[in-house]
């Protein structure tokens, strides 16, 4: 079964919350979204249906009349806009990479989302933390344990 995840990475802060959601729908992901991105906020995705309406090309962010501007890559044809360099969500797509490496692909099967929380939580502070701290937090919670 396919469990639902939703991520934002703020280019300006570097920060990356991930969020395991009901479902891939815009009244599960945009409450999400609007709890963390501040108002006026630009707001990058791709064409997916969730954001875009691909009949007339507008966006459902901006289409619920709040302050924040929406802009998107159509990933059928391209990663990054053409004319607008800015415009791409590569940032988002490499967690989602690092993500999926971080937890083997010999684990990811029979994936629950109570299982698969504590991998996103881990992700997440692998990624918040200087690299030497995270391991010496892991050293140190494996010497306690194998001394008791």
């Amino acid at each position: 079964k396919h469990i639902p995840v939703f991520g934002i990475h703020c280019r300006t802060t570097n920060r990356t919350i991930i969020h395991i959601a009901d479902t891939k729908e815009r009244a599960s992901l945009f409450p999400f979204l609007f709890d963390h991105a501040q108002e006026g906020s630009l707001i990058y995705s791709d064409k997916a249906s969730m954001y875009v309406n691909s009949r007339n090309n507008e966006s459902h962010i901006e289409g619920l009349n709040m302050d924040y501007n929406h802009l998107w890559v159509n990933h059928t044809f391209e990663f990054v806009n053409n004319l607008f360099q800015d415009i791409h969500i590569n940032n988002i797509e490499r967690k989602w990479r690092s993500l999926k490496n971080f937890i083997s692909h010999t684990k990811r099967g029979g994936m629950t989302p109570e299982i698969l929380q504590p991998y996103i939580d881990s992700f997440l502070l692998y990624l918040s933390t200087n690299k030497d701290f995270y391991f010496d937090i892991l050293f140190h919670i494996f010497s306690v344990l194998s001394n008791n």
